[in-house]
Parts: structure tokens; sequence; C-alpha cells
């Protein structure tokens, strides 16, 4: 029986097929297969990251405001470890150190993944970045692949968006004294927003720029707005630094920054429940721009006298229940928040009871 010639497609020479069984042969030896495999998977993986280089080349600018929050992660961290050995007996501070590290580790994380797809973009292969980060090309490639990138970039994408969505669209404007109050009462603020409220009508008030905010506290300009806007929650050490910068009494955003961080209510003596209490007060006060007293009257939707408010307001005294709750909802605050404070503090201080509202069904209140 005559065979055919056949032109192998690897080599271009001319071979002889052994056999008319199955499918024309496409090479003539082994080898020629094996090149051409490696020559078609060369191609593909070319091609695959010329794809690469078009989608995430628009990146680059997500990946440097990565960096940037790593820096102020890591100068942060660095601070706060300094003075480690003088954190509060009670361990809200260490805490907070604590609460850092799995946040920079995460912010590591999404920086590695997002690299690794810039890294492939630049024609380097697996192998390459298997052997920078310690680990194989198959384990890099399961690992990093374009298909975990995507989904990671879409939750950073939405922790940003959700963060700025929750934000102040504009910037908190202090209250002109006279300005009518709104009659409705409106939904309480989420607490990380009164923190970023309060710290925002501080560094407005002082009128510090963003720039002198940063040298003061050793972090970025960046980071420093998006502290003002909510998106970043700051230490304890930043918070303070930022309110004396601004001239404020660390003592009235310290609350803010409590219930920001989860760590309220506490247990305290009935002297320093009366003191915290007014400090909260202060705290709300400073996030809803200072509204005077006759605005908050006219914005609780009760009937609040001008002057227990007013006294509620500088500390003098501590009204009954139904006073504060009215006070505390007009500032978009929380009273389950500040109801155990008030319950520990009114044993020392004498209770205002004028104009307070009488319970429903002759009860009376707590």
């Amino acid at each position: 029986m005559k065979l055919h010639s056949m032109i192998c497609e690897s080599c271009g020479l001319a071979f002889e097929r052994t056999s008319m069984k199955g499918r024309p042969p496409r090479f003539c030896a082994k080898k020629c297969k094996s090149s051409a495999n490696r020559e078609r998977k060369k191609a593909e993986t070319n091609a695959g990251t010329d794809e690469e280089t078009t989608s995430w080349a628009r990146y680059i600018p997500l990946i440097i405001r990565m960096v940037d929050d790593l820096v102020d992660r890591a100068r942060q961290l660095q601070d706060d470890m300094a003075g480690i050995e003088s954190l509060d007996p009670a361990g809200i501070e260490a805490m907070e150190l604590l609460r850092q590290i799995p946040a920079f580790k995460r912010d590591l994380d999404d920086l590695t993944m997002i690299m690794v797809q810039h890294v492939r973009g630049r024609n380097l292969s697996w192998e390459a970045v298997g052997k920078t980060l310690g680990t194989s090309a198959s384990t890099a490639r399961t690992t990093y692949s374009p298909e975990r990138a995507v989904r990671r970039l879409a939750q950073i994408q939405q922790r940003t968006s959700r963060s700025a969505s929750e934000s102040p669209a504009e910037p908190v404007q202090a209250h002109p004294q006279e300005q009518a109050a709104e009659h409705t009462l409106q939904a309480p603020i989420e607490p990380r927003l009164q923190l970023s409220r309060a710290l925002t009508h501080l560094q407005q008030s002082s009128g510090k720029s963003v720039g002198e905010l940063a040298r003061a506290t050793r972090v970025s300009s960046s980071y420093i707005s998006r502290l003002l806007s909510g998106e970043r929650q700051p230490t304890w050490r930043i918070t303070e630094q930022l309110c004396l910068s601004c001239g404020g009494d660390p003592d009235h955003i310290r609350p803010l920054w409590e219930v920001a961080r989860g760590v309220r209510p506490r247990l305290l003596t009935h002297a320093s429940a009366a003191v915290e209490l007014h400090s909260s007060l202060k705290g709300l006060h400073l996030a809803a721009s200072r509204p005077s007293a006759a605005n908050i009257c006219a914005g609780s939707g009760s009937d609040l006298a001008l002057e227990e408010v007013a006294s509620f307001l500088a500390g003098e005294a501590i009204p009954d229940w139904p006073v504060v709750q009215s006070v505390v909802q007009a500032l978009r605050g929380r009273p389950d928040e500040v109801r155990p404070l008030w319950q520990s503090s009114r044993a020392v201080v004498p209770l205002c009871t004028a104009h307070a509202a009488s319970p429903p069904g002759g009860a009376e209140w707590p």
C-alpha cells in the first residue's frame, strides 16, 4: 500500500505517513510536536497578557491609593505601639491596637492581589510571580487568578462606595445661632459619622487646613480627608491630636469615639457618670454643629423649656429622662447609649423636674 508524504507543521520537512488509520499526523517526530505545543502555549500566554495589560492598567491610581493607606496604617501602628506601656488599664486602647492588625493585613492582601495582575500585564510569567512571592507557579496562578482579582476588586470598590454613600454629601457647616431648626425629628446618625462630623466641625471652626492637620498628626493629607469624611476611623491618639490641633476638648470627643468603636457604655461611679453624661451631650452637640438651645427646643418635637435645655447644655444640671431623651434625639443621637449614664448620674446631681413630661398610664419614670 502506497503511503502519502506529509509536511511537518513544526520543522517544515517532508515525512512519510506510516499508517492510514486514524487522523493524519501533523508532525514528523515527538520533539516537533512538543515544540509546537510550547509555541502555542506561549502565544496563548502573550494574548492573555495583552488583555490583562489593557484591563488592569487603569487601576494604577487605585494601587497608589492603597499604598498610601498602608503607609498611613503603618505610621499609626508605629506611633501607637511606641506608647504601649502606658495604655489604659481597661484595655480599650490595647484592643484598638489589636483591631488595626487584621485591617492592615487585609489591605496588604488586597494590594498584593492587584499588584500581581499589574505585574502579569508587564509580560512576567507565573513562574516569576510565584518565585517572588515564595510559592510555586501553580499556587500563584490559583491564588491570584484574574477571576479572583475581579471579585476582590469588586469588594474593594464596594467598601469604598459604601463609605462614600454613608458619608455626608457636603462638608458640615456651622450652625448660625438664629438659623431655624427643623420641626420634625430626623433619624439618628451612625456613630462613625457623628465622630467624623464633630471632627469636621472642629476643623472648619479652627480654620486649620487639611495639610496643617496632617503635619500635626504625622499622617498624609488624603488620610485626614478620609477621617473627616467618615471613610476611615482614627485611633484615639490620632483623634486626640486632631481635636487638640483644632482647639477642641478631647473629653467631649472621647464618648463619640468610644461609641463608634462599640466600647460603651462602661460601668462608672455616680460622679464620673455625671461628667461622662455631659461630655457625651457636648460631643453630640458638636457633631450637630453646635445648634442653639432654642433650635434644639424647636427641633425636638417636645414641649421643652429653653432654660432647662440651656442648663443641660452648660453642664449645670441633669433633667429628667424625657427631657434628656428629647435633647439627644434632637441632636440625632441614640438615647439608649446615653440612658445608662443618666441612670448612674442622677443620684448625685439634683434633677430638674420642671416641664418634664409625664409617663403614660401614671407610671413612674425609672
